[in-house]
């Protein structure tokens, strides 16, 4: 998610149309991995899969509405989305492996 947020800030500072819709589809691409394994059985509380799910659909659409409108500018709300996560996802401890 972090890589991701970088490479939206590389495109928005780039301002190259070519760039900016790639660093949208690789964003999008994370965040539907992101929505499927908040959707699956998984061991989340109920509460943080929804709000996963709420977020990433909040993400589908600001990235709709950056493409459409092809506004740099639309990249902040995502590149700050991005870098929470990315902040969340380094909080939490490693799963330790139970021996065999």
């Amino acid at each position: 998610v972090l890589h991701a947020a970088q490479t939206l800030l590389v495109a928005k500072e780039l301002d190259h149309d070519e760039d900016f819709y790639l660093a949208l589809n690789y964003n999008q691409r994370i965040w539907t991995v992101i929505q499927d394994f908040a959707a699956g059985e998984n061991s989340l509380p109920d509460q943080l899969k929804a709000n996963l799910i709420s977020l990433s659909l909040f993400v589908d659409k600001q990235t709709f509405k950056a493409m459409s409108e092809s506004d740099p500018t639309k990249l902040d709300v995502l590149i700050n989305i991005n870098r929470q996560i990315a902040a969340g996802f380094r909080s939490i401890p490693p799963v330790e492996e139970k021996p065999v």
